[in-house]
């Protein structure tokens, strides 16, 4: 077997001092709410600075400023790109397009927690004009938000929570108009996280392994034709294997996560590697990346120790958000469908 890589057993660590801080912080917070709640930002403030590259600034409490003077509401945690302007840092206004990361912090995150989230996801892709050219650009957020929690209000077992969180996150995601108004990362350090993720495809795979029939995989790949009859199409047929790419954006949050008590074997054990705080700082080096060229290696490195969320190492699908094709520009439909115009299949 081979030895655990010391990132893993990092992971562990800081999610142990997580968890110490949360249960200080909650025997404080009947009487001083409002300083165990300060606390509980910096401890993910410390987390953050402690992970992220150098040049990335980590501050607390302050708005984010679009170019129009219009801000956000106030912000727990706000990482700074490494081009931001030194003297400002100070300020409490921060300018849009200066910020890399926000996150709302919640010591023990509750269902309204989610609600407001979604609303400053939007509020926050509002304070910029969406950019035309790229997939990229008119699919993702202009910057990397979402909420970090210590823990959670919900009593039931952790697979059941798991699958009532993102039922509801599904459902509140849906109510966005496009996707760059969703939040892209959720963590709740003794539980799960979510990861969002945009492709700008739709793809149906029929071969023999699903769907045996040949005559019925005709009919699928026919219905679903139909069903895209507006959307550019492409399809591939042999004997055995029916596949149907159709020009149809859509999002979708994929589940981190792994039981303390699983019935299945996974290789290389990986539910003991596993963290969800691990997997969030995979998951922002890979958000980060596609806006910073400069962390591919760093991000490309935790995928290959396979930290499970950066790596795909696990993944509970919580269903698509489709979205009608025009939330890409029709100009960037018609570019070449080459990576260096921004066309990656899927983008994270």
């Amino acid at each position: 077997m081979k030895p655990q890589h010391e990132l893993h057993a990092f992971f562990k660590s800081f999610s142990n001092r997580l968890a110490e801080d949360y249960k200080a912080f909650r025997a404080r917070v009947l009487e001083d709410p409002g300083t165990s709640g300060d606390q509980g930002e910096e401890s993910w403030a410390r987390l953050l600075r402690e992970w992220l590259p150098e040049g990335y600034s980590v501050v607390t409490k302050g708005r984010i400023l679009g170019a129009s003077g219009e801000a956000s509401p106030q912000i727990d945690v706000i990482v700074l790109k490494p081009s931001y302007p030194k003297f400002l840092k100070a300020e409490k206004y921060y300018l849009l397009d200066g910020v890399a990361a926000a996150f709302e912090c919640k010591l023990t995150l509750k269902s309204g927690h989610l609600e407001k989230v979604m609303h400053n996801a939007k509020v926050i892709a509002s304070l910029s004009p969406k950019e035309i050219g790229t997939p990229k650009k008119e699919l993702m957020s202009p910057l990397v938000y979402g909420v970090l929690a210590h823990s959670h209000s919900w009593k039931s077992d952790a697979k059941t929570v798991v699958a009532e969180l993102t039922n509801k996150i599904h459902n509140l995601a849906k109510q966005a108009s496009e996707p760059r108004e969703l939040p892209e990362l959720i963590c709740i350090a003794d539980l799960a996280g979510w990861r969002l993720s945009h492709s700008t495809t739709t793809h149906y795979i029929f071969g023999d392994h699903n769907v045996p029939d040949a005559t019925i995989r005709e009919s699928y790949m026919d219905h679903f034709k139909s069903l895209h009859a507006d959307c550019s199409q492409k399809e591939h047929r042999d004997a055995h294997f029916h596949q149907l790419w159709v020009d149809k954006p859509h999002s979708e949050y994929t589940v981190q996560f792994y039981p303390e008590h699983i019935d299945y074997e996974a290789p290389d054990q990986t539910w003991e590697k596993f963290t969800p705080v691990g997997a969030f700082i995979g998951a922002i080096y890979d958000k980060l990346a596609y806006r910073d060229e400069s962390l591919l290696n760093i991000s490309h490195y935790f995928k290959s120790v396979h930290i499970p969320g950066s790596s795909g190492g696990v993944k509970l699908a919580g269903g698509k958000l489709p979205w009608p094709s025009n939330v890409i520009d029709k100009s960037t439909w018609e570019l070449p469908r080459r990576p260096q115009n921004g066309w990656d299949n899927f983008l994270f």
